[in-house]
């Protein structure tokens, strides 16, 4: 018998097909799409889009032009799918480039991006999903670089990046001269450790914002303000 693999999400107002990215989107991307202040953002950049769910989420919550760049080109099949087939197919524009060679002519408003960070672990014999998940392809420094040349004077800089890679991301910041200017701390359970940070990063240096999410009330049953994040998006919500 053959079986037929279905890789479609459904969304409230679209839906996400990646039949075939190599790194399927997760919570990490709804958490940092639902979480990232959007207020006065009227041109953002997705670096690594993928199958393009952070540039559909933008698109849903604003009024933003929105460029998306990706290196894969399987996932770019997918990408170039997912906008089409979106209300918002007008205002989403798909790259297949690596960020390293994107030259844009006009300046973000927001630089959204959920990089790659596993730095040295050993490599997924897959080269496609490889690169989605290390950063051999993008590095932290590539993307602090470019979003301190590329950022308008009030834009943002947006990541979602596990506990441990923190640190590193910080000492490309500090090299750049930009700094956290909020931060979301997301748990699993209220008990277990911090396994997510969301980093607002601007230009400006000021008193850090400190938030909190815990995903899940008890086993298999989300939280309130879990349910708050994404309740535009997820059907059941």
């Amino acid at each position: 018998y053959l079986i037929k693999v279905v890789f479609i999400f459904q969304f409230k107002k679209f839906f996400v097909d990646q039949p075939n990215c190599p790194q399927k989107f997760g919570t990490d991307a709804l958490i940092l799409g639902g979480y990232t202040p959007l207020s006065g953002v009227q041109r953002t950049l997705d670096v690594g889009s993928g199958s393009g769910i952070l540039a559909l989420m933008i698109a849903q919550r604003s009024e933003s032009a929105i460029d998306a760049v990706e290196i894969s080109e399987s996932a770019f099949k997918d990408l170039k799918q997912n906008i089409q087939c979106s209300p918002w197919n007008r205002r989403i524009s798909a790259y297949l480039t690596s960020l390293q060679k994107f030259k844009p002519t006009m300046m973000y408003d927001l630089i959204i991006s959920n990089p790659p960070y596993f730095n040295n672990a050993l490599q997924n014999p897959n080269t496609a999903r490889a690169n989605a998940r290390h950063t051999s392809t993008l590095l932290f420094s590539d993307l602090v670089s470019f979003a301190k040349t590329h950022l308008t004077e009030s834009g943002k800089l947006s990541v979602i990046l596990p506990t441990i890679s923190v640190s590193e991301f910080k000492k490309e910041l500090d090299i750049t001269s930009l700094y956290i200017e909020r931060k979301l701390d997301v748990k699993s359970f209220s008990d277990t450790e911090v396994i997510r940070s969301v980093l607002i990063i601007g230009r400006k240096k000021h008193t850090l914002d400190k938030d909190s999410l815990v995903i899940y009330r008890e086993k298999n049953v989300y939280s309130n303000d879990y349910i708050h994040l994404l309740k535009d998006f997820y059907l059941d919500f």
